[in-house]
Parts: structure tokens; C-alpha cells; sequence
């Protein structure tokens, strides 16, 4: 509200740009989204995000209370990062 839409307009295009510029598989819109369901594979899987958020870091430590995986997370809050999920 009270924003301009040529504002708005220039903020989605400058995310759209650093998305892909970026070598992250998936937003950080995406990343936290996507780890119940990483959860329930079969096997060790893995995805990067081009930033690391404190939503997805909470998602993760949640995921971690309920379940036998074992999850990695390379990279710092605020930067890219690689989520890994292992069998235990």
C-alpha cells in the first residue's frame, strides 16, 4: 500500500535479476516451502537456494524434531546455501 506501481515494478525485476544471475536452484521463497516434502524421499537428496533465510533455517530445525534424516546446511544466513538431507 501507498507504493508506486513502477516501484513494485522495479523490485520484482531487480529480484527476478539477482535470481538469475545467481547459481541457487530455488528462491528462498521456494527453499522453506519445499522442505517438508524433501522429508519424504527415498534416499539423500539436496538442493541450493540463493539465500539462506531464517524461515528456512526454523523450517529445518522443525523438520529435524519429527524425522530420522539428517540435514546439512552449507552456507551462511543471508548468503547462497546447499540444504542436504541424509539417511541416518
Amino acid at each position: 500500500m501507498g507504493k508506486r506501481a513502477e516501484e513494485v515494478a522495479g523490485e520484482v525485476v531487480n529480484a527476478l535479476k539477482d535470481y538469475i544471475s545467481s547459481d541457487g536452484c530455488v528462491d528462498p521463497y521456494l527453499a522453506d516451502q519445499i522442505i517438508p516434502f524433501m522429508v519424504f524421499t527415498e534416499g539423500n537428496s539436496s538442493f541450493t537456494t540463493t539465500r539462506i533465510t531464517d524461515h528456512l533455517l526454523t523450517n529445518l530445525w522443525v523438520v529435524q524434531q519429527f524425522t530420522a534424516k539428517r540435514i546439512s546446511v552449507t552456507g551462511e544466513k543471508g548468503e547462497r546455501g546447499r540444504i542436504d538431507f541424509f539417511n541416518k
